[in-house]
């Protein structure tokens, strides 16, 4: 008879969100599984998108089924119990994750890798009125509802507040799909500054600008948005332009649920850690990506180093729960930035250097 290896369950290891980092962690420990450890990911979505791969999506590049990991399909691949439900708080002093509408859940480790929000820019009923681009869990959805609107409404104009790099791929993917579907209605960004991609140089600045006027996208500099209705969009208390449902493209805020947790948080709000990736009150709680930030280094939000993030994460967490010495992560200080351009062609940036072209977008693909 086969001998039966029972698993006696001994100690929790909690995943929250299925960001890039936590990905990782559940390949690393699929692949060499920890006797006795339980792992849990928590989701508030059963499909995980690759942001890398959003503008390829919306423009037409790729289908919804390529560009995202089947959480429930890896689950059983991958042997880890799947919660789908929204976190409303963390409670690090009792091991206690708060869910919407189901009792908390304890832990004894913890892994946070949620992702991040838009950026509000108005005070009240924002969320009603707009289409965030984060967290990109939700892309689908902003995508499907976005093209209706403009299908139903020849005159309606699709405004995308905030002019940084998500900003100018996504205008430039959705009117490749415009001109591919026979939508004619006119794309707006809006920026609040004299200039385009703020955190790039003027070259960079320069080709998308050129892409942008050649593919008839307008930019309106230098304005602010001061309100935001069901039929149009205000700019310094006095333009309007007239749309439904304008696209946040704006730089990123922390999830709400951070806020009401009491765990060490930076000046602007993020989860603050140390450079093994451990929140600073709790040792047994690790956070990556977007959602934390370490001290005194540069942190960009960028889908790079919560990849990067995710291999040091896995790492410390097995030394942590076999009581082992940790590693610390290193940010790099230069990486390569790709922007798409449309008509599979991209723009890439890397200390000084910019090109353009198809090859590029061929490099993008590859890495994605």
């Amino acid at each position: 008879m086969k001998k039966i290896d029972f698993n006696i369950l001994e100690k929790d290891l909690v995943l929250l969100g299925a960001g890039h980092s936590n990905i990782e962690v559940l390949r690393n420990f699929s692949l060499k599984p920890i006797k006795g450890i339980r792992i849990t990911l928590i989701t508030n979505k059963l499909e995980s998108p690759y942001s890398g791969m959003v503008p390829g999506y919306i423009e037409g590049v790729y289908k919804w089924s390529d560009i995202i990991i089947d959480l429930v399909q890896m689950s059983f691949h991958y042997d880890f119990r799947l919660i789908c439900s929204e976190v409303t708080k963390i409670d690090g002093l009792n091991n206690k994750i708060f869910l919407k509408n189901r009792e908390p859940l304890g832990y004894d480790y913890l892994s946070i890798n949620t992702g991040i929000n838009s950026k509000d820019i108005i005070s009240t009923g924002q969320k009603k009125l707009t289409l965030p681009l984060k967290p990109i869990s939700g892309i689908n959805s902003l995508v499907s509802k976005t093209i209706l609107i403009q299908k139903k409404n020849p005159a309606n104009k699709l405004v995308l507040i905030g002019a940084g790099a998500a900003g100018v791929e996504v205008a430039l993917a959705f009117r490749m799909k415009f001109n591919d579907l026979g939508i004619k209605n006119q794309i707006i960004i809006i920026s609040n500054k004299k200039f385009i991609l703020e955190k790039y140089n003027y070259r960079v600045r320069k080709v998308c600008e050129n892409a942008l006027k050649k593919n008839k996208i307008k930019v309106i500099y230098n304005k602010k948005v001061t309100k935001i209705t069901e039929n149009y969009v205000e700019l310094d208390n006095k333009k309007k332009i007239y749309c439904s449902f304008p696209l946040l493209s704006t730089s990123s805020q922390p999830p709400s649920f951070i806020k009401k947790s009491n765990l060490s948080k930076t000046a602007s709000g993020y989860l603050a850690i140390y450079g093994t990736l451990q929140i600073k009150n709790f040792k047994n709680i690790f956070a990556s990506g977007d959602v934390s930030e370490i001290s005194n280094v540069s942190n960009i939000k960028a889908g790079v180093f919560a990849v990067k993030q995710g291999i040091v994460l896995s790492k410390n967490l097995r030394n942590f729960i076999n009581n082992k010495n940790l590693e610390s992560y290193y940010p790099q200080k230069f990486y390569l930035s790709l922007i798409g351009l449309g008509k599979k062609r991209a723009l890439a940036n890397k200390y000084f250097l910019t090109f353009q072209g198809s090859i590029f977008w061929k490099l993008k693909e590859f890495i994605d």
